[in-house]
C-alpha cells in the first residue's frame, strides 16, 4: 500500500510504504530500508505509529537543534492537554513519576539548572577515578 506524504512542502510528490520498525525483517537487517527512506521520503508521517520520521542525518541534528521542538512534553502538561493517549499499562505512570528530572528528558531551563548542579560530580578527572 502507498500513500501521499501529508503537510510539507516540497514533499507533496513523495510516497512511501508503510513504515514498520518492529517488521522482523527490518530488524534482521536495517540499513537498506532505512537508505531507501532516505532517498524517497526525508520527512514522513507514519499513520500506523501516529509519528513523523525524519531520515536524513542533516535534517535530524537539525530537529534536535531546534528549541521549538521539545523531547517530552511531560514537564509542562499532561496527556490530556496534549491530546496524547494515556498508557495502557498502570507501571507507566511510575515510570514517568521517577523519569520527570531525568536530565534525559529535561527541557531548558530545568536541564540546564540541574545540569550546571551536577557537572562537578563529572569532571573528565573524576569520571576517569570512577
Amino acid at each position: 500500500m502507498r500513500r501521499r506524504l501529508r503537510g510539507r512542502a516540497g514533499f507533496a510528490g513523495a510516497t512511501v510504504r508503510r513504515f514498520d520498525p518492529t517488521d522482523p525483517a527490518f530488524l534482521a537487517d536495517p540499513y537498506p530500508r532505512l537508505a531507501a527512506l532516505r532517498e524517497e521520503a526525508p520527512l514522513f508521517y507514519e499513520e500506523s505509529l501516529e509519528r513523523w520520521f525524519v531520515t536524513r542525518h542533516a535534517d535530524v541534528r537539525a530537529c534536535l537543534r531546534d528549541r521549538r521542538l521539545g523531547r517530552n512534553f511531560r514537564h509542562v502538561g499532561s496527556e490530556a492537554e496534549f491530546a496524547a493517549a494515556e498508557p495502557l499499562d498502570p507501571r507507566w505512570k511510575a515510570f514517568w513519576d521517577s523519569e520527570r528530572w531525568s536530565l534525559l528528558w529535561l527541557e531548558p531551563p530545568e536541564h540546564t539548572r540541574i545540569r550546571k548542579l551536577v557537572a562537578a560530580a563529572f569532571t573528565p578527572r573524576s569520571v576517569e577515578a570512577l
